[in-house]
């Protein structure tokens, strides 16, 4: 350093302590100009009993018997925001809590049997000299197992998880509102909850209290009795004080109980936003009404709607915008575990000198390469990040481990009710017993009371033992996420809350404890066109696991329309949409194997789906000529599923004998005359075009095709008129009329039997003649008259033949 450089610095060092005195001046005097401006009492009374009327103003005093649905609703409505802000001063000991519950012991039973062929036999040598000796002459060994043994074991373990994760602030302003609505739910959860638990008590003390002003009544009325007995010196003066101690030792413990009692209902109006002043009265609960609520779900569906809706990890969620992949096993293999074991082991090795011992142990586990995992720079650029990730799979774990901790604990109330319940009955036949005992006068006042104080406690106990299970119940859903009231109704008040909330706990109670993960609305899409359309649900649509029963129904409870088609296997819509509606309402239930149950709606849009009417493959009637009518329907569907009209095609002819209904039936009479002039073994096609028309204006052709086999019909005679003659008339011609109707068929005439008629031939081609004169004809007296039929057969070329008849009336007119 040059010398001016040393002079340069020596006026500036002794220039910064005068600078610091004169920054400290000025702080001390800034802290002196601000001076504290208390609130007077007369201020602090003023705003109060503003405070108090605005409370008194906004609660309405209960009509009628107040239920636990009306107590939730009051509570929300009139202390929801003083909750919020309870639950957000106490949030650090609410995650402390959470994160206890990793730390519960597991207890496993353990149960092995082995068996070996052969004994586990080995030798041993002498290590001398650096060498090892061995006797390879005279070997010996040794045994120390059976060939079978059984083992059994009962360990106790704690796995020990480091949550010690500190909160991390999301700085988006836009996950602030979001986080501040999920710390919302968390306090709506534990104020319903709370409410849920002193209600229960409330109810108990409403019922008790009255019983305890009788028996303190009659405990004082003992008490006074036993002083004038101690005054008169009726009764040895030991005695009479020892009964009176043992009254106030009752009265003692009835005090005490009577002032918990009056703390239940206290609690319960503070809850419910009431002065204590107001007097409100519960429902009042029989024996019969004290029924134990069964939970319609598994834990696997629980842990899932947990892990869905949980306002905690949805608060974690928000500020840490990360992925839900990172869950419970990435949990477990990055953070330290401290494991504690102990138990109680047994073995029927008979070489052990003990077959029973005790063990335990620590252990302490750390993947040391997740601290060398990222560069430091990366570290330094991605620590926040981290962070959160890391606190949420903290609190994933502490959630699974509530949900499970929430079932087990309602088994366990479940199980105190009712062995509370049963003991009950007990002390009620006791005090029977009792008071008969002292109506015959055989056990004092004393004794009787005393059972009578047992039986209040065993009431009591009771009551608190379902109060529990009630909290417990509502624990689950708790635990769950699942929101007593997710939507507040249209109005806002005590009685419409209620219902909701009466409607909601119902739901519960039947097992709609589901949560829909993927709405089927952001899965549909609208189905457009003509043709056959499917959607298929995502198979993780829903929070239910294992097994589920899943079926679809219109909104309403009206089953599906025939067209559409459900598959509840793959989960799949199939159907072709029939035109003429624009969207179908659809809601579709998922159920699993313990009962849980949820449920989605959705509406299916359809967009210009009418489907033309579709003919099959084209028809072919076959018929013989002559045959008997034959009737069908024309072979066209609509795949919408519309009626359809058939008519004949413009431009098309109808075939003879062939008609059509609108319907699409057809008949077709074979032996209609146009048909008779096929020749045997002929055949004629017809074809013809038909229209289905749907009530939409969609149009299909369909084609239909009659195929007609000729044949052989016989000959058709008009019958021969009567011929009248006399045995002197000339010859007598004629021809006989006859056709053949099929086409371009030849006729033969003969006579039946190839009868010899007298004067009379016939010509193949039909020609006959016929000589009066004929001598077989002379011998006729005049006016005789002889009657001939002639059988004329006609055939055709196939065989087909028609007889015609003849007569012909020979008279005699010599005399």
């Amino acid at each position: 350093m040059t010398p001016s450089q040393r002079s340069d610095s020596a006026p500036r060092a002794r220039r910064a302590p005068l600078h610091l005195t004169t920054a400290a001046t000025v702080l001390v005097l800034a802290g002196c100009a601000i001076a504290p401006r208390p609130i007077d009492p007369g201020q602090a009374l003023s705003g109060a009993q503003l405070d108090r009327q605005a409370l008194t103003l906004s609660t309405q005093a209960p009509q009628g018997r107040v239920t636990l649905e009306e107590a939730m609703a009051r509570a929300l409505l009139h202390n929801r925001e003083r909750r919020v802000q309870m639950m957000e001063s106490a949030m650090a000991s609410h995650q402390l809590a959470v994160s206890r519950y990793d730390m519960l012991p597991q207890l496993a039973i353990n149960a092995g049997y082995m068996q070996r062929d052969r004994l586990a036999a080995s030798s041993s040598g002498v290590f001398e000299n650096g060498q090892i000796v061995r006797d390879l002459n005279r070997p010996t060994y040794s045994v120390s197992a059976d060939r079978q043994s059984q083992s059994q074991s009962l360990l106790l373990s704690w796995s020990v998880l480091d949550f010690g994760l500190s909160y991390l602030r999301s700085e988006q302003s836009a996950d602030r509102l979001l986080i501040a609505k999920e710390r919302e739910r968390k306090a709506v959860h534990n104020l319903i909850q709370d409410v849920r638990s002193a209600y229960w008590r409330a109810v108990s003390a409403q019922k008790l209290l009255k019983k305890t002003a009788e028996l303190r009544t009659r405990v004082q009325q003992a008490l006074e009795d036993s002083r004038r007995v101690e005054s008169l010196r009726l009764k040895n003066p030991l005695d009479a004080l020892t009964y009176q101690r043992d009254l106030l030792d009752i009265r003692r413990s009835l005090e005490a109980l009577h002032k918990d009692l009056l703390d239940s209902r206290t609690t319960l109006a503070t809850l419910m936003g009431l002065p204590p002043s107001i007097p409100f009265e519960l429902l009042e609960l029989g024996d019969a009404d004290y029924k134990i609520p069964r939970l319609q779900a598994d834990i696997a569906t629980l842990e899932r709607s947990a892990l869905a809706l949980r306002p905690e990890l949805m608060e974690l969620r928000y500020q840490g915008r990360v992925t839900e992949s990172e869950g419970r096993s990435a949990l477990m293999s990055l953070l330290p575990g401290l494991s504690l074991y102990g138990g109680t082991y047994r073995d029927t090795n008979n070489f052990l000198l003990y077959n029973n011992w005790t063990g335990a142990g620590t252990s302490l586990g750390m993947n040391l390469f997740n601290v060398f995992k990222a560069p430091v720079v990366r570290e330094l650029t991605d620590a926040q990040a981290q962070l959160a990730q890391e606190r949420r799979l903290a609190l994933t774990a502490a959630v699974l481990g509530q949900v499970h901790l929430s079932r087990v604990s309602l088994d366990i109330t479940i199980e105190q009710f009712e062995s509370s319940a049963d003991y009950l009955q007990v002390v009620r036949k006791i005090r029977d017993q009792a008071a008969r005992l002292r109506t015959a006068e055989r056990s004092g006042e004393l004794d009787l009371i005393r059972e009578e104080m047992a039986e209040l406690l065993a009431d009591l106990r009771r009551d608190v033992a379902y109060a529990e299970l009630q909290n417990s119940y509502g624990r689950v859903f708790v635990t769950a996420g699942l929101d007593p009231l997710p939507n507040l109704p249209a109005q806002v008040d005590v009685g419409s809350v209620s219902a909701a909330m009466r409607n909601k706990l119902k739901a519960w109670d039947e097992g709609e404890v589901g949560v829909v993960l993927k709405p089927i609305s952001s899965q549909a899409r609208p189905w457009s066109g003509p043709g056959e359309k499917s959607l298929a649900i995502a198979s993780d649509s829903f929070s239910l696991a294992g097994t589920l029963k899943i079926e679809a129904r219109q909104t309403g409870g009206a089953a599906l329309p025939d067209w559409l088609k459900f598959d509840p296997v793959t989960q799949t819509f199939r159907g072709n949409p029939p035109a003429g509606r624009e969207s179908y309402a659809i809601e579709v239930k998922a159920v699993d194997a313990a009962g849980a149950q949820v449920s989605d709606r959705f509406e299916l849009k359809l967009v210009d789906v009418n489907d033309a009417p579709q003919g099959g493959a084209l028809q072919t009637v076959t018929a013989t000529e002559g045959g008997k009518p034959i009737s069908g329907r024309l072979d066209a569907v609509d795949p919408d599923g519309d009626p359809l009209k058939f008519a004949l095609a413009s431009g098309q002819t109808m075939a003879p004998g062939f008609s059509i209904e609108p319907d699409g039936r057809w008949r077709f009479n074979p032996d209609d005359p146009a048909w008779r002039t096929l020749k045997q073994g002929a055949r004629r096609r017809v074809t013809m075009q038909f229209v289905a028309t749907d009530p939409h204006g969609g149009v299909g052709q369909i084609a239909l095709t009659l195929e007609l086999t000729g044949v052989n019909n016989p000959p058709e005679v008009s019958a021969p008129g009567e011929v009248r003659l006399d045995n002197t008339a000339k010859i007598a011609e004629g021809r006989i009329d006859a056709r053949d109707v099929d086409e371009d068929a030849r006729l033969t005439f003969s006579v039946l039997g190839q009868r010899q008629i007298d004067g009379f031939t016939l010509q193949a081609d039909g020609r006959w003649r016929f000589d009066p004169a004929h001598p077989g004809y002379q011998s006729l007296a005049a006016g005789e008259t002889k009657n001939l039929f002639v059988p004329i057969q006609v055939s055709d070329e196939v065989g087909g033949s028609t007889v015609a008849r003849l007569q012909i009336a020979v008279t005699g007119a010599r005399k």
